[in-house]
């Protein structure tokens, strides 16, 4: 992504300094204040409180009405006209912020979309195998500690292991029918 250059020298380390419930806090107060700031500058202020006004009297208006629905229906008529209005009004902040967004929902998507392994926090890895193949599978030379065994049996088509290990990235290596599959875990 291209403005991912741009925002992690910025944002990496808020994350990694406040974690990640205050980085998300912290982006949600950004991206407030931006779409406010921008539709409170790309908009005629005083135009829009009118056509709110306006909108509000005409809902009185049809409430009132209500046993007399063809002056009602004027009435909705002369709403929907006013409510188009403000809704082209509103209509250009609202092109002006989808950009933003999108670039911080990007960036945290991709750095936020999944909760880490934290370190020495116990997690699984499991093997998925086609119906019908048993056996052993056997993890080889693992650099992290194996809570319940180097070597599982498939049981409904998988074999699990739970692991514990520090920070650092490790290839965990797999042995099946003589044959070694490798994962990495961050």
């Amino acid at each position: 992504m291209v403005f991912e250059s741009l925002l992690n020298p910025v944002l990496n380390p808020l994350l990694g300094s406040l974690g990640y419930f205050w980085t998300l806090m912290v982006l949600v107060f950004i991206i407030t204040l931006i779409i406010t700031l921008i539709y409170k500058y790309t908009t005629n202020q005083s135009l829009m409180k009118d056509l709110k006004a306006e909108l509000k009297s005409f809902q009185k208006q049809i409430k009132e009405l209500r046993d007399q629905p063809q002056k009602a229906r004027e009435v909705q008529k002369k709403m929907m006209q006013t409510n188009s209005k403000y809704m082209m009004h509103s209509f250009k902040p609202m092109l002006f912020t989808f950009l933003p967004i999108i670039i911080f929902f990007g960036w945290m998507s991709s750095h936020l979309g999944y909760y880490p392994i934290m370190p020495s926090e116990e997690f699984s890895i499991s093997m998925e195998f086609n119906e019908g193949i048993g056996g052993d599978v056997e993890l080889v030379l693992p650099d992290v500690e194996v809570l319940n065994g180097l070597t599982q049996p498939i049981q409904a088509g998988q074999a699990t292991w739970v692991l514990k290990g520090e920070v650092g990235e490790y290839q965990l290596n797999f042995k099946f029918n003589d044959k070694i599959y490798s994962n990495v875990v961050l």
